[in-house]
């Protein structure tokens, strides 16, 4: 299947060992890529889901999940790229890019790892998944949600499933879209300067290095 960088295509997959198939939102633009996630702030049904849904993912109207499992298979056929695009208030509008991009089994928490990281040439954003001290990053770090807390409770604290480190980040796309919210509770990124800004709209998706 070839597109547009508009066209998609809803279709289902079964991944290397996977044990059964998974409906997914592929683009059809670039080679082709599968949508992990899609937020939008005119959207306020939130992240803050328990351990299973975030497991088997969920799509409504407004919003798309593909779920750990199937992210887990899909990330571990061969060499993967984790793609992050945002955008939001100041100078928030581009992409970011993660290589090596793997997502372990339940047993070991959906680890999320990496090797390389990279911003658009043209249109880029800030590396969210590094923002701060290194206690705030993710590479090599645990799922975690609100009925399988993290150790630091930021799970609870933060109201979303994420990756986190010792610390709570500020960087996670999981948080509520509330501009009333402290700034540690809101869906924040940094734009190309390492400038902290509102996030309005997220996309991610996962290409598989054939």
């Amino acid at each position: 299947m070839r597109g547009g960088i508009l066209d998609h295509r809803i279709t289902s997959i079964r991944p290397l060992n996977a044990p059964r198939e998974y409906e997914v939102k592929c683009r059809l633009a670039y080679g082709g890529s599968t949508i992990v996630a899609t937020r939008r702030s005119t959207c306020q049904k939130d992240f803050n889901k328990t351990w299973t849904e975030y497991k088997t993912g969920w799509t409504t109207p407004c919003n798309r999940w593909l779920g750990l499992e199937a992210l887990h298979y899909i990330s571990n056929q061969r060499s993967a790229t984790f793609d992050i695009y945002v955008s939001g208030t100041g100078a928030l509008v581009g992409q970011y890019y993660y290589s090596d991009f793997k997502i372990g089994d339940e047993a070991s928490g959906y680890t999320l790892s990496y090797i390389g990281h990279f911003n658009h040439s043209t249109e880029a954003s800030g590396n969210g998944f590094e923002y701060e001290g290194a206690s705030k990053h993710i590479n090599g770090q645990r799922f975690a949600t609100w009925d399988r807390p993290d150790p630091s409770g930021c799970a609870i604290s933060g109201g979303a499933g994420w990756w986190y480190g010792t610390d709570c980040p500020l960087t996670n796309l999981h948080k509520k879209f509330n501009t009333n919210a402290s700034a540690s509770n809101m869906v924040q990124w940094p734009d190309k300067n390492g400038v902290l800004e509102k996030v309005h709209f997220m996309e991610t998706e996962i290409k598989v290095l054939w």
